[in-house]
């Protein structure tokens, strides 16, 4: 749909050859047929139903910290699980308790109503984040629209929900994808400027500026730049300031509240983390990065558009660096990338800003003609690659996929036992002595793992039992590998991408691949 939408308005004549007349466009719009997604049903609902299959279709987490720092907190507030069976922040005190919080409390609701299936209450987390995710692309879209052109406003409205990794980003229940959201309606009261004549508003700003700080510190430098655009550009009355500011700390201080009440003990998460961190150098003990590693992230990891995105960035602080989202973006990647550890998924609260970005550097750029045509040809060709990026994330599992292979096993032996084979390493219920899985449970498997598949004396069959094997890519190594199987009579049933997915990653990250599984019934 964004391909035909997309090719539909850049046939139009570009407004820069001429005077712009909105309502020129609008009424040539209606008579060659192009759909004014602002107001189209349609449109919406397509956007909710594609949020809601890959919420489902999106089963276990991107990292582990989005599973072990927050529903395994949560299942220890829930009683399912001791405190030695977590991860080592739980003891230093050094993870705010607003999301492992805000998991407790829906799964105690989801509880009551007889709801108790893992799979079902992590897909209820991501559910919740999705529509979290779409109310802010409403609002922070309809809070921007005055400073996008008419004729880009479908291309800007497609890209803010279906930029191919955003749809991925936007359902995770983890602290990045939080804070995000509240960084994007941070942003959008600000363009709405109530703030300046209404100190209910001032209050309100300050009440989401510290709600994106307690779902992850880090976005703090987010939120930082923006107090600075206010007060350096948009000059930003003193006693409106301080309410602001007054209402930032009440919400910080409700989150010490509710992490003495988590933790049972009185601590203060915000120093913890710094200390041990920073100062103790603890996160450096998981890798270090040189300094370009954040840029060379913008530009790989979204497959062939991050260049586009890196290159807006570059453009727009160039062409108008007064602009609130160079004020907020900047420092935080100067920032990051002084930090010795780096993750991609730290760069995930600024996702949702890459439409916009690109869609100003667009509009800044006075092209012309002829470079009017390239782009509509780049951004042709963009939309199509963003329709094959939307399909591999939303046909496939998160991270590495073990859930998705973990819920099939689950699902389709229900009722019968089943005894599963796993290569080293491939167990998929991440059952590590520490910390301790006690979501995903492997309880009611049988399990056994094995060093290798070349040696058929390890694939010892359970009678009564659906056996099952679970294997990666990596141990299938050609024609002879097939065979072996098939002689064991080794029967295919189960792959965590399919074959479309795996052409698709060959574009955008090889690597991904690495991660294939594949589960065979020894029958």
């Amino acid at each position: 749909m964004s391909l035909s939408l997309i090719t539909l308005q850049y046939c139009l004549p570009s407004p820069n050859h001429r005077p712009f007349d909105h309502m020129l466009f609008k009424n040539l719009s209606k008579k060659i047929g192009i759909i004014q997604l602002e107001h189209s049903k349609l449109f919406y609902s397509l956007v909710c139903v594609i949020y809601f299959v890959i919420s489902y279709n999106s089963k276990g987490f991107n990292n582990a910290d989005e599973h072990f720092q927050i529903i395994e907190f949560a299942q220890y507030k829930l009683g399912n699980s001791t405190a030695s069976d977590l991860a080592w922040e739980f003891n230093s005190r050094i993870r705010p308790s607003l999301q492992p919080t805000l998991c407790f409390l829906v799964f105690k609701i989801l509880g009551m109503l007889g709801i108790t299936d893992s799979y079902i209450l992590a897909f209820s987390l991501r559910l919740l984040t999705g529509i979290a995710s779409l109310a802010a692309i409403r609002y922070f879209t309809r809070s921007y629209r005055g400073l996008v052109k008419e004729e880009n406003v479908n291309v800007f409205l497609v890209m803010s929900y279906f930029l191919w990794f955003l749809p991925y980003i936007n359902v995770r229940f983890s602290s990045e994808t939080w804070s995000g959201i509240m960084f994007l309606f941070f942003l959008s009261l600000i363009i709405r400027g109530g703030y300046k004549t209404n100190w209910q508003k001032s209050a309100l700003l300050g009440l989401i500026f510290g709600l994106s700080v307690l779902f992850r510190f880090q976005s703090g430098i987010l939120v930082v730049g923006a107090v600075l655009w206010l007060i350096f550009i948009a000059r930003i009355g003193r006693g409106k300031l301080l309410i602001v500011l007054a209402f930032s700390f009440f919400t910080l201080l409700l989150g010490v509240l509710l992490d003495w009440w988590f933790y049972g003990e009185f601590c203060l998460t915000l120093y913890s983390y710094f200390y041990e961190n920073i100062i103790n150098g603890v996160a450096s003990q998981y890798g270090v990065s040189p300094w370009y590693q954040i840029p060379l992230y913008i530009i790989k990891s979204p497959g062939p558009i991050g260049l586009i995105i890196f290159f807006s960035i570059l453009f727009l602080i160039y062409k108008d660096p007064k602009n609130l989202i160079v004020w907020t973006v900047i420092p935080f990647l100067i920032i990051h990338s002084i930090i010795p550890h780096k993750e991609l998924r730290f760069l995930f609260p600024l996702a949702g800003l890459s439409p916009l970005i690109m869609i100003l550097a667009y509009q800044s750029m006075g092209t012309t003609s002829m470079s009017h045509a390239m782009l509509r040809s780049l951004l042709v060709f963009a939309a199509a690659i963003n329709v094959l990026g939307l399909w591999a994330i939303g046909t496939r599992s998160a991270g590495n996929a073990k859930i998705g292979a973990a819920s099939y096993i689950d699902r389709r032996n229900s009722d019968h036992p089943v005894h599963l084979l796993f290569v080293k390493g491939l167990n998929p219920y991440s059952d590590w002595p520490f910390p301790k899985n006690t979501f995903y449970s492997s309880r009611r498997i049988s399990m056994q793992e094995i060093s290798t598949i070349w040696k058929p004396e390890l694939l010892k069959r359970k009678k009564g039992f659906t056996n099952l094997l679970l294997v990666s890519s990596n141990e299938i190594t050609g024609p002879k590998t097939l065979m072996m199987l098939k002689g064991m009579k080794a029967v295919p049933v189960f792959d965590n991408f399919d074959s479309l997915t795996q052409m698709i990653n060959k574009v955008y990250d090889p690597d991904l691949n690495e991660d294939l599984l594949k589960i065979y019934e020894l029958r």
